[in-house]
């Protein structure tokens, strides 16, 4: 099923009047899209059935029914026939970076052999012509916005995405046995402001010290950015941290990443997250496959946002999050469709699709998944006054959702 684009009328962009009426539009304005995606709440998603948005000059200017507001036409609506309209994407989670590595890496096996087919291509530079592709393919999958992972090729991935309608939230990472922050070496402190960063990323538990995560996790709260961080991902995290041993603590100490000294704080990795303050509102947590009830409790409670990456989780062999749990508890729930060396595509609405096709407890709730690309994203990544919903002074950049989704709903 070919996905329907984000929506891009010449009216809609500045400069220029349009009016789109569609048989329904999901707004996500809610109240309840602050919690995330949540089962018990997606009975409260406003629809808006033979819809019009007025926009002008490339935002909202108004959102109702036909019959509301048809009297402020200045021109005739395009009418999109049964369209339903909803707010563009939010990929949450992304390394654009490594879109050159795609089909080049180990799949289905687990963490450590992705990871060690992975490293070759680490130093390798990604043409502009892959890093205009894979951007192409966000845009042409209704996306409007990435949280982006960058570690290295800096200006390489700056000029792509001017030359993109994808915005770029760039989440600057910091990895490895260093016990202070330095920066990517095309990225100095310095540069700070003019890059605009949107977020600063500690690696993981297993690839980073707890004095450079601490550090990493001190300095995006200083300056008002989210802080990201790879997750309780594999079997081989818990081992390492739990138990001192196994194959991740081989490898990361064989690369330089882990002192030959480590010594394991017996404990599994979002408890021990929690315990060095890694975790709060303004955290998002990827990929939270190896958790438990009481690590639920510990997300919750800290106020984290949960990125869910279930095909790249597939990819590598790593195990499958508890979704339906995170869907039915308060966590605020994202997903993401990580980056091309461990996955297919970067296609939230084939990411949604996956997921709609395993459920395990009664239907899949299509409109809770929609705010996981959407409102959740957009306040976590804090553009949500741009993105994330549909109502005046938002980006006029709307999705419209593929025939097979919108029956669904």
């Amino acid at each position: 099923m070919k996905n329907q684009p984000a929506f891009n009328h010449p009216g809609c962009r500045p400069g220029g009047y349009a009016a789109l009426r569609a048989a329904r539009c999901l707004p996500m304005t809610e109240v309840s899209a602050s919690f995330g995606g949540t089962i018990g709440q997606t009975a409260e998603c406003a629809v808006i059935r033979d819809a019009l948005v007025i926009c002008r000059n490339g935002g909202i200017e108004a959102v109702g029914t036909w019959d509301e507001l048809a009297d402020r036409l200045e021109a005739p609506a395009l009418d999109l026939g049964e369209a339903v309209l909803c707010p563009g994407l939010v990929n949450a989670h992304t390394h654009v970076n490594l879109s050159h590595i795609c089909g080049k890496t180990a799949s289905g096996q687990g963490f450590v052999p992705w990871v060690a087919s992975l490293v070759q291509f680490l130093r390798t530079r990604p043409e502009a012509e892959e890093l205009d592709a894979a951007i192409a393919e966000l845009s042409g999958c209704a996306t409007v916005l990435v949280g982006d992972i960058v570690s290295s090729h800096v200006q390489r991935m700056t000029d792509a995405f001017v030359r993109s309608p994808v915005q770029w939230a760039p989440m600057v990472e910091f990895i490895g046995p260093g016990k202070t922050m330095r920066w990517p070496r095309e990225l100095s402190e310095e540069d700070f402001l003019s890059f605009d960063v949107r977020g600063i990323s500690g690696h993981a538990l297993y690839s980073t010290t707890p004095e450079l995560l601490t550090q990493s996790k001190s300095y995006a709260s200083a300056h008002g950015l989210p802080f990201v961080m790879h997750l309780a991902e594999s079997p081989e995290e818990t081992e390492m941290l739990q138990k001192g041993e196994g194959e991740m603590l081989g490898f990361y100490t064989r690369a330089g990443f882990v002192s030959p000294h480590f010594s394991a704080p017996g404990t599994n990795p979002v408890a021990y997250a929690h315990s060095l303050g890694l975790l709060d509102k303004d955290t998002l947590a990827i990929h939270c496959v190896q958790v438990d009830a009481g690590d639920m409790e510990l997300l919750e409670s800290s106020g984290a946002t949960v990125c869910l990456c279930p095909r790249s989780n597939e990819y590598i062999g790593v195990g499958r999050a508890p979704w339906e749990e995170f869907f039915a508890s308060y966590i605020p729930v994202c997903i993401g469709t990580d980056g091309l060396s461990s996955n297919t595509s970067l296609d939230l609405f084939e990411e949604l699709r996956f997921m709609a096709a395993r459920w395990q407890n009664g239907p899949f709730p299509w409109l809770a998944a929609l705010r996981a690309v959407t409102c959740t994203p957009a306040r976590v990544l804090k553009a949500d006054g741009l993105f994330g919903s549909i109502a005046p002074g938002k980006s006029a950049r709307m999705a419209v959702l593929p025939s097979d989704i919108a029956e669904a709903l």
